[in-house]
């Protein structure tokens, strides 16, 4: 549960998803400690999974440009590396530089 729930909470503000709506999902960590330890999904668990997943597959953070590249940005972190799909959009004087994330 700790890795879906971080994974998540990562794009939890893109697509909408509250604090309290993962609540149901948050309580599954609580009790033995041990990642190894057995879990059992509750029914307002199973609920919030659902929401998510729908959340998740009707909302987007932004549409791909067919007109522009599509690249890959590799993060370097000291724990574990990380990778953005994301496109270039540099515009007229008016628009700054914008890094549409996928």
């Amino acid at each position: 549960p700790q890795k879906l729930l971080r994974s998540i909470n990562w794009v939890r503000p893109l697509v909408g998803i509250t604090t309290e709506d993962l609540s149901p999902l948050f309580n599954l960590l609580k009790g033995d400690p041990d990642l190894t330890s057995v879990r059992k999904l509750t029914e307002r668990a199973k609920q919030g999974l659902q929401f998510i997943m729908d959340k998740n597959n009707t909302t987007f953070a932004h549409r791909i440009n067919i007109k522009l590249p599509v690249h890959l940005f590799p993060i370097y972190n000291t724990f574990q590396p990380y990778a953005l799909l994301g496109q270039w959009n540099i515009g007229d004087a008016v628009e700054s530089i914008c890094l549409r994330i996928l």
